[in-house]
């Protein structure tokens, strides 16, 4: 078989892909497996983006507290 032959041979057949049908049955199938955890995704970030969005201000708002000494003050010492 000589070159030429085979490239007759060849030329018969064309490739073609999936028809239509099948690649929208793939195409949701694969969609279908993927949309929960693509949803669980984005409610998880739209959680923690509230919650830290409220701990800001909840930190805001709050006044700063003086730090805490075990030591006893020496004007508390004193009596009058």
């Amino acid at each position: 078989m000589t070159d030429a032959e085979l490239e007759a041979l060849l030329g018969r057949y064309r490739p073609v892909g999936p028809g239509t049908g099948l690649r929208r049955r793939l195409l949701v199938s694969r969609v279908t497996q993927w949309l929960p955890a693509a949803v669980a995704f984005v409610l998880a970030a739209l959680l923690y983006l509230s919650a830290s969005t409220q701990r800001l201000y909840i930190g805001a708002r709050l006044p700063a507290m003086p730090p805490i000494t075990l030591a006893p003050q020496p004007e508390a010492m004193q009596q009058p």
